[in-house]
């Protein structure tokens, strides 16, 4: 074969090569929308720049049908969610703090969020749900300003934390900060949620005390502790009522964007029995408070769409996710809070 056939021969293989990743691509990315976008533009008559902020997010078949998994990589139905690299989310993050107030739920969530931006990826994260006994003390702080009142139950020191610990801050050059309140069952948090969301509880690094930074953005998720609302339908009134007005209350006198956000889909087959009535009501609610809060104008996060899907119950515990999909979660939440270029946004825009 003459070196001239070569050549030819190489160059056909690289262009078909390089068409078949091409096709790839536009097939599964270019082909869509971003799901959230957040760009720069001008209008036709003034010429002035304003910026552009749309959820394109939309599930199907009555809102039980948003996607399907792909191993580790969530597909939702006519968008796609742009690729978060670390360093991405840590430019971003840079200087902000997330606050997570609620269960055991969005405590795994956040604490998922801090693994991120600590490095750990969706590929390294675990296939169980996040054992905050196991692995959170290495990296996260116990809140250092809330302790119990005499006579009430001591706080479980995995409910009140800041990430990352303080240990890691002196060794990284780390700017951000994740903040979990468990708001169940622990009545100093309930008592304090206003100096939480009010940035009084800020306080610079003591001896022993890891610094409390200014909060910027908080997500806020509570319900399923309460078994009296899923005794009956329809529970999402109940919720709404019990739960969803009491966040309105707080959010009304703060100026942190504070978002609802979704409970964790059920798997009924391996819900823990003592939950196992709760299923199809707690389903049923979140369908009825999204509804609800999108007709009214306020900020919702389906962080639970990922799990509308016909494989979801291999990715749960009946529950809480696996660790994976917590960190997949945190990355279309990063898309969310920031913007192409991954500076920070933070509002609630795409959250309407």
């Amino acid at each position: 074969m003459s070196l001239c056939s070569v050549y030819l021969t190489t160059f056909v293989i690289l262009f078909v090569c390089c068409g078949l990743l091409l096709h790839h691509v536009s097939s599964e990315s270019t082909s869509k929308p971003y799901c959230i976008s957040h760009y720069e533009g001008e209008t036709a008559d003034l010429k002035v720049h304003h910026r552009k902020r749309q959820n394109h997010a939309n599930c199907q078949k009555n809102d039980t049908y948003c996607g399907e998994w792909k191993d580790r990589t969530w597909n939702p139905v006519g968008c796609h969610y742009r690729d978060v690299s670390v360093d991405n989310a840590r430019k971003c993050m840079t200087n902000r703090t997330i606050a997570c107030i609620g269960d055991s739920q969005i405590r795994d969530l956040c604490a998922n969020l801090a693994q991120f931006l600590s490095g750990i990826t969706v590929e390294q994260a675990e296939n169980h749900q996040y054992r905050p006994e196991v692995q959170m003390f290495t990296v996260a702080d116990k809140f250092p300003l809330l302790e119990s009142r005499p006579g009430e139950v001591a706080l479980d020191p995995r409910n009140h934390i800041v990430f990352p610990s303080q240990k890691i801050r002196d060794e990284t050059n780390y700017t951000w900060q994740v903040q979990i309140y468990f708001y169940v069952e622990t009545p100093v948090i309930r008592d304090h949620v206003m100096d939480v969301l009010s940035n009084r509880l800020v306080s610079s690094r003591g001896p022993g005390v890891p610094e409390v930074k200014q909060i910027d953005f908080a997500l806020w998720n509570v319900g399923a502790h309460e078994p009296k609302l899923f005794s009956e339908a329809p529970a999402g009134p109940k919720v709404y009522e019990h739960f969803v007005k009491q966040w309105l209350r707080y959010r009304n006198q703060t100026n942190i964007p504070t978002v609802w956000m979704s409970m964790n889909q059920r798997c009924e087959v391996k819900h823990h029995q003592q939950y196992k009535y709760q299923a199809e009501l707690i389903n049923d609610s979140n369908y009825y408070l999204h509804e609800r809060l999108k007709r009214e104008g306020l900020p919702y996060w389906d962080a639970a769409s990922v799990q509308r899907t016909p494989d979801f119950c291999s990715h749960t515990d009946g529950v809480h996710v696996l660790q994976w999909v917590d960190v997949v979660r945190a990355q279309i939440l990063l898309n969310h809070l920031c913007d192409e270029d991954w500076n920070w946004v933070g509002g609630i825009e795409t959250f309407l």
